[in-house]
């Protein structure tokens, strides 16, 4: 238990308050006791990281000072700190033992779930922990790689799909495909990408109930035979707001997981602190790239046009990169989790009764809660491809 503890006080809360991450918003509320045992985890023969331990814990004191003194903020209230460093190691160990992860320290986990985080989670953090071991130790419920249905004698599929290695979100990440049958000889064609879906799966009280974070576009594929055979059904869910695409997606979506028995969806429709983290993300990024000057630039696209993979080149592509994704976008990205996600539903909600709305976000909970009554068949005439496993 004190190694979970130390590496939460040099590394969880060390990276929260650094330059890179400023998250001070994120701000853990642990009684005296605890915060006055916590210099007991911390390791006196390595001095950088024993005084790491000692500023954060410094810090957490003033947090819980401020707390006391209703200073105004976002507080994550750890009633039982025995459960919750519990929970965090056994966090890293599922995520461990997901031997194909990429992150090199497990730990990272820990710095960024947070921003996860809804209004209701803030008050429960225990569950909130829970939820997020499920979420790893369901990921491999669902196929990588699956052939759903047939569309116009095509094949429409699912792929399985790992990305967001910092965890910033769920870092699982559906996304339905069309593939013409023309293709079918070729493992992995895909001729028409719908937007993709970030989700996690739990299961509480018996239930299993799909976590959905976000509705994304990731693909330009959109083969132009396949477009005209989707054009009626694009038509005719066209509205103001939101792309056809988007409800076809989630759609498939629905009719995929009631196949497989998941009937209840959740939408955590206000991550807390992912907005405020964007905003800086954004700022340290477009101050990473402006450190290069126009002959800088210049030089390093010469050498990698020419083939140059030096680290240099690697970090500049990689920034470059980051400026495309997250440069002034913290707006679209809160889009994508609340606004669009929301207009998706409620279009499916109001045109299909199979999909039914039980819990308002905003009115009635946190989240938003659908119950699924049977399949909205979205692209009117596709069938089963297969028989579909059950959860």
């Amino acid at each position: 238990m004190n190694d979970i503890k130390n590496v939460f006080l040099t590394k969880t809360i060390s990276d929260l308050l650094s330059k890179e991450y400023n998250m001070p918003e994120i701000k853990f509320v642990f009684d005296e006791i605890t915060l006055n045992s916590f210099e007991d985890c911390l390791d006196r023969n390595d001095s950088s990281s024993y005084n790491k331990g000692l500023n954060s814990i410094d810090y957490l004191k003033s947090i819980l000072n401020d707390y006391k003194s209703g200073v105004d903020g976002i507080y994550i209230c750890i009633h039982d700190s025995s459960r919750f460093f519990f929970l965090l190691q056994k966090l890293i160990e599922v995520y461990s033992n997901d031997f194909d992860r990429k992150l090199l320290d497990p730990s990272n986990i820990i710095r960024s779930i947070w921003l996860r985080m809804g209004t209701s989670d803030i008050s429960n953090v225990e569950k909130f922990l829970e939820r997020q071991i499920l979420f790893i130790k369901n990921y491999k419920v669902l196929p990588e790689y699956r052939e759903l249905f047939y569309f116009d004698n095509n094949d429409i599929l699912a792929y399985n799909i790992r990305e967001n290695d910092d965890f910033f979100e769920t870092n699982k990440n559906i996304v339905f495909s069309i593939r013409r049958s023309s293709n079918n000889y070729l493992e992995g064609t895909r001729d028409y990408e719908f937007p993709s879906i970030h989700f996690g799966i739990s299961k509480e009280n018996g239930e299993a109930i799909s976590y959905i974070y976000g509705i994304q576009s990731i693909s330009n594929i959109k083969d132009n035979e396949i477009k005209d055979s989707l054009q009626s059904i694009r038509k005719s869910l066209r509205n103001k707001y939101v792309s056809a695409d988007f409800i076809i997606s989630l759609g498939l979506f629905l009719d995929y997981f009631y196949d497989i028995g998941i009937k209840k969806i959740e939408i955590p429709v206000l991550q807390v602190f992912n907005y405020p983290y964007h905003e800086i993300l954004s700022t340290n990024i477009s101050d990473s790239f402006n450190s290069y000057t126009d002959s800088d630039i210049e030089e390093i696209e010469s050498l990698y046009k020419n083939g140059n993979r030096s680290d240099r080149v690697e970090d500049y592509m990689h920034t470059k990169k980051m400026v495309s994704r997250f440069v002034n976008k913290q707006d679209s990205i809160s889009y994508n989790k609340t606004e669009r996600l929301i207009y998706t539903l409620y279009e499916l909600i109001n045109r299909y009764d199979s999909v039914e709305l039980v819990s308002d976000a905003y009115v009635q909970s946190d989240n938003m809660i659908i119950e699924l009554n049977g399949k909205t068949n979205i692209l009117n005439n596709y069938q089963k491809k297969e028989d579909h496993f059950k959860i």
